[in-house]
């Protein structure tokens, strides 16, 4: 799910009526409006509308993923008051992505077929990066998130909805896993037995952070839920972090999952051919976790400090697990270009598993001298 991307050049109309209606409630002159579709997220539509009066970021929420899509709407809004009104103002470079209304004033628009609407402010002079390239891009990655945990930390996370039931609920997925019918295996059976394998050596592990959220271990707090490195904008001049986008999946659950996800996110490090050379980057690690520790030092505390390697590990193998589980079952969640895009993503994921579970011993004591 990504938002805010950088822009290519481009000002050309697009044919589709709903984007101009939607447009039109925002735009004073939609004609006169400039249109770049950006990014390449894997759930919603995402434009950049430049207008006479304003210029924003417009999204059609996939409403097949998120059956209601007016709970993103209430996080957002939720998470953009108390930001304003009860977070320290210790970050002046940092911006928030709040929601713009439309003319009429409402922070989202729904079309006559049922297409839903809303737009975000848009954040100048900034980009994201699909990618990675370094320990300085990982630290301030890490200061975003550090950034958002400490801002939020005191929000009451049982005000906030569940916008995507089962998110990152490990032993959901895996139950949908076992529900789907044994595939052909005529056609890349090796690939396809290959992930069967990863899945059945880690499910005995499904469980863990469950069983510590349910022992009071870990503490519920609003998380990002989707903190990779593409939804981090960074300022072009300085190269800074300066926002953490993409709120959609903003929610009740644990922060440790949030970190384990961006270092998941920002750590991988793939090759040309693909799964082959999928491997999880030890200097990057080291960036981030500095980066977030020094923006939320006091966020975790030492039992959820202990678990961030086995979070890491997990979140790797959730993913790779929906993305198997979704090439399975016909690529009816995940954007595919090609039929085998998700079994590739999932082999990808294994891969860089079984890199980060090499470095098991490095990695942890690591986190023991940061945390």
């Amino acid at each position: 799910m990504i938002l805010n991307k950088t822009a290519g050049p481009g000002n050309a109309r697009i044919n589709d009526d709903g984007l101009d209606t939607a447009i039109d409630r925002y735009c004073l002159q939609p004609s006169q409006a400039q249109i770049t579709p950006l990014g390449r997220g894997l759930i919603n539509d995402t434009y950049l509308i430049v207008g006479k009066k304003r210029s924003f970021i417009l999204q059609e929420i996939n409403t097949r993923v998120f059956s209601d899509p007016e709970l993103i709407i209430h996080n957002m809004a939720l998470l953009s008051r108390h930001i304003s009104q009860h977070a320290p103002r210790q970050e002046p470079h940092w911006k928030h992505c709040d929601l713009v209304q439309t003319l009429d004033g409402c922070n989202f628009f729904r079309d006559r077929n049922g297409r839903f609407w809303r737009a975000l402010r848009y954040i100048e002079h900034s980009a994201c990066h699909e990618q990675i390239n370094n320990r300085d891009q990982a630290r301030e990655v890490g200061r975003a998130l550090g950034i958002f945990h400490r801002q939020t930390a005191d929000l009451d996370a049982s005000k906030l909805h569940i916008a995507l039931p089962g998110f990152h609920v490990l032993p959901d997925y895996l139950k949908k896993y076992d529900a789907l019918p044994t595939p052909d295996l005529n056609r890349k059976h090796s690939e396809i037995e290959y992930c069967r394998a990863v899945i059945e050596a880690h499910r005995p592990d499904a469980n863990f952070l469950e069983q510590g959220r349910d022992h009071g271990d870990y503490a519920i707090r609003c998380i990002h839920g989707d903190p990779k490195a593409g939804n981090v904008l960074f300022e072009d001049r300085t190269n800074q972090a300066v926002s953490l986008i993409d709120l959609d999946t903003v929610g009740p659950g644990l922060s440790i999952v949030d970190l384990g996800d961006c270092l998941r996110s920002c750590c991988s490090m793939a090759g040309n051919d693909r799964a082959a050379t999928t491997i999880f980057s030890f200097r990057r690690c080291q960036g981030l976790l500095r980066g977030y520790f020094q923006k939320a030092p006091t966020v975790l505390n030492t039992k959820e400090q202990a678990a961030i390697y086995d979070a890491l590990r997990l979140i790797t193998f959730e993913l790779g697990l929906r993305f198997f589980s979704d090439h399975l079952s016909g690529n009816s969640y995940f954007k595919i270009e090609q039929p085998d895009d998700n079994l590739n993503r999932a082999l990808m994921q294994f891969q860089l598993l079984a890199s980060i579970e090499r470095q098991e011993q490095e990695l942890r004591a690591l986190l023991s001298d940061l945390s």
